[in-house]
């Protein structure tokens, strides 16, 4: 007896949280943001589109509902509101009258405060519906005050609210997903990146080479974060298998820039016969730099074996930018003097038509 208690009990909990997730994932949900951003450098105006959608497959009606943002009075100045859909214009009823009342707004009585009304008045339809497409509001549009700011755009997450029909008596609210606001500084243009790789768009390489290291230059940009596809996050990488491997840098103010290089690591035949390499192996025996924390010089050791060797030099910062280039000598340590060198962290790189190699030092006081 108590078995088959337990049994009613437990298929009553699946059916009841199967049940329960299905309701979840058919929720009727409302996202909203702002999109189609039109900013005007030269007559200083701001304009934005307000958008809704479906957070999930559920496709619903909305009724009499009120949308609220709040703005920076002082970086921005209302002009004007366009009224788009849900206005009174539409004929979705039969193609010949349209559900709602004109929109009702509110832009001039408290400086910082836009409050929408949407008034259904059919009693039995609603239209557009809304689905996983995002359907335009309205556009409001702003004198810039203070380019130096961000507007600040939030919609009230208290006071945005959306009634579902049927009925439209405020008893069936439509629950709210995302809201899609405007925080950071879209008056600023993105900067020119003048973004290169270290290396080329494809590069062959031979096994015996690898790691290639593999940079970014940028001129004269600073607080730049860097993703590369790799999941590393410095300006700099180490590749040891073919592939395309992509790097983009986000300069912030929603301003990003992305550029890839295709890695081709060839078989040792293909090597011996069309690129002649060194039988050296600098991962036995390393160039070496030191001191790794240098105040007015970096000294290489170069190994024996290719002393006689010509390399080309060039010294970044992990920005990119060049502070340093030159040619060794058959010699087995070569000074450079970094006491011109800003503090900070710094790449050397050595190169020949045979071998590719890169460290790190930190240049301190």
């Amino acid at each position: 007896m108590n078995t088959i208690h337990l049994k009613i009990i437990f298929f009553t909990y699946l059916f009841f949280n199967f049940s329960l997730s299905e309701a979840q994932e058919n929720t009727e949900m409302i996202n909203i943001q702002f999109a189609e951003i039109d900013y005007s450098e030269d007559n200083g105006t701001f304009c934005a589109t307000i958008q809704v959608e479906a957070d999930n497959e559920t496709i619903f009606q909305i009724g009499t509902s009120s949308i609220l943002f709040n703005y920076d009075s002082t970086v921005i100045e209302y002009i004007s509101y366009t009224p788009i859909n849900f206005n009174g214009t539409e004929n979705c009823i039969m193609d010949v009258a349209s559900a709602w009342d004109p929109q009702q707004w509110d832009a001039t009585s408290v400086p910082g405060i836009f409050n929408i009304t949407l008034t259904l008045i059919s009693n039995d339809f609603s239209c557009p519906t809304i689905t996983r497409d995002w359907i335009d509001v309205g556009t409001v549009c702003f004198q810039v005050l203070d380019s130096s700011l961000s507007p600040n755009l939030v919609f009230s997450e208290e006071s945005t609210s959306f009634n579902s029909n049927i009925p439209n008596n405020g008893s069936n609210s439509v629950e709210t997903g995302t809201f899609g606001n405007i925080t950071e500084n879209i008056f600023q243009s993105c900067p020119t990146a003048n973004l290169a790789l270290s290396v080329a768009e494809e590069v062959s390489i031979c096994p015996s080479e690898l790691p290639l290291i593999i940079y970014s230059y940028v001129d004269d940009l600073d607080n730049s974060t860097y993703q590369w596809s790799t999941g590393d996050n410095s300006s700099i990488i180490g590749v040891y298998y073919s592939g395309v491997y992509t790097l983009n840098i986000n300069f912030g103010n929603n301003c990003e820039e992305s550029i890839s290089t295709n890695v081709i690591v060839l078989n040792d035949e293909d090597c011996i016969e069309e690129t002649p390499t060194s039988n050296y192996d600098l991962s036995t025996e390393p160039i070496k730099v030191f001191p790794t924390l240098s105040t007015n010089y970096i000294q290489l050791e170069i190994p024996t074996v290719l002393q006689e060797e010509k390399f080309d030099i060039k010294i970044y910062d992990l920005s990119g930018k060049l502070y340093w280039q030159g040619t060794t000598k058959a010699n087995a340590n070569y000074q450079i003097d970094t006491q011109s060198f800003p503090i900070g962290q710094y790449i050397i790189q050595l190169y020949n038509e045979k071998h590719n190699w890169a460290e790190q030092f930190i240049k301190v006081n």
